[in-house]
């Protein structure tokens, strides 16, 4: 709560009732610096991880998350999504190490085909390939 001059006035994730300010109820958020002499206010938007279920803030369950800023004045219900780093579905989603691993393999793979097949390019001079062989001729 800060004050200027006469006016008092709430501090972020506070509500103003009767002329006094109000910290905001578990799993909901007010960003507004709200006049406490002026008109009531609410608190009516969700935390981070909070969602709308019958006009209250609900946590949400382990697992699952939600971003910050549902409104619980909407009228509509809102829901918490899958956490991508949950573990405890017992599923996980490797597949972009897994094709970095196969990519790196093949990779290997074609480095070592090609060395062979360059090396069986190699004459016994240490000439790659079968050469071209020059020779003059005079008139």
């Amino acid at each position: 709560m800060g004050y200027v001059g006469d006016i008092t006035y709430c501090a972020v994730n506070e509500y103003a009732s009767n002329l006094t300010c109000f910290a905001c109820a578990g799993g909901s958020t007010n960003v507004a610096v709200d006049d406490a002499s002026g008109s009531d206010t609410t608190c009516e938007v969700c935390a981070e991880d909070y969602y709308v279920l019958s006009g209250s803030y609900v946590a949400c369950a382990t697992g699952t998350t939600n971003d910050a800023g549902d409104n619980v004045t909407a009228g509509s219900n809102t829901t918490c999504d899958q956490s991508i780093n949950d573990s405890s579905s017992g599923s996980s989603d490797d597949t972009g190490i897994i094709v970095g691993v196969v990519v790196g393999v093949v990779a290997l793979i074609g480095i070592v085909v090609g060395v062979f097949v360059y090396m069986q390019g190699y004459s016994s001079s240490g000439v790659v390939g079968q050469g071209v062989e020059v020779t003059s001729t005079t008139a």
